[in-house]
């Protein structure tokens, strides 16, 4: 029995091979950050490889983000609040 090759969506397109790679990156860094309690979409993931691509710092860009996403949920909360308020 002879082994059948998968061929594979975009060979010989040198561009389509470097998004499809690009885009199986960005869904496997997408499972690990799930993985690892991160919880980044993969917009959030592809953002900040850029960012450090061009010279970000990861420590302290891992930092803002925690800090983006307390205060977000602290806003929510208080929001979640004052509409349990007004329907008093």
């Amino acid at each position: 029995m002879g082994k059948k090759k998968k061929k594979m969506a975009g060979k010989g397109n040198p561009n389509l091979e470097k998004v499809l790679e690009a885009q199986y990156l960005i869904k496997k860094m997408h499972e690990v950050s799930q993985l690892m309690g991160v919880d980044l979409d993969p917009k959030t993931l592809v953002l900040s490889m850029r960012l450090m691509e061009h010279g970000a710092n990861p420590a302290a860009l891992a930092k803002l983000i925690k800090d983006i996403k307390r205060i977000v949920s602290i806003l929510e909360e208080t929001d979640k609040q004052d509409k349990g308020r007004e329907n008093k």
